[in-house]
């Protein structure tokens, strides 16, 4: 008798980020396009980035503006959350990965723990050196696009959105 043993594929993630939201509009239209892609997206940004929304002094109804326009332009019912890190202030995250990070611990976001960015983009796979990088980015305005799915579809990803 003889046995045929299948390795399951295994997800990656792949990081991408935008110092201009123009640019991160159009990649996730890219990839609602691009029928090939078949990934979980999710977006990581500091809540102060969005100067154009009204109402910024009401957190509460900033916060409701934010995941209206996001479901706008994602297309879908989104997940949503907002979470205080201590080094690096306010993100609101948004898409797959959101209930990881606003899994509590201790009545606290995973997100908003000292270490919750680091640990939690190293846990998807991220290098340590690549991490810092992109919590560094994070906190000087940047968007994070985060893409989680099988190699082949992030190496299609990667060529699509090479030039954006």
């Amino acid at each position: 008798m003889s046995y045929s043993l299948q390795h399951a594929k295994k997800k990656h993630i792949f990081i991408k980020s935008y110092s201009q939201f123009k640019k991160l509009v159009t990649s996730i239209d890219i990839l609602k396009n691009d029928s090939e892609i078949n990934s979980q997206l999710s977006i990581l940004s500091m809540f102060t980035n969005e100067a154009s929304f009204k109402n910024k002094k009401d957190p509460i109804q900033f916060e409701k503006q934010l995941k209206e326009y996001w479901k706008k332009v994602l297309g879908s019912s989104i997940e949503f959350g907002v979470f205080k890190n201590p080094e690096i202030g306010t993100v609101y995250i948004i898409g797959s990965l959101t209930s990881l990070f606003m899994h509590e611990i201790n009545g606290k976001a995973l997100g908003g723990i000292s270490v919750g960015l680091n640990g939690i983009l190293r846990g998807l796979g991220a290098q340590e050196t690549n991490v810092n990088t992109f919590i560094e980015m994070l906190h000087n305005g940047n968007y994070l696009l985060i893409i989680r799915g099988f190699d082949d579809d992030l190496q299609h990803l990667k060529t699509a959105l090479e030039d954006v």
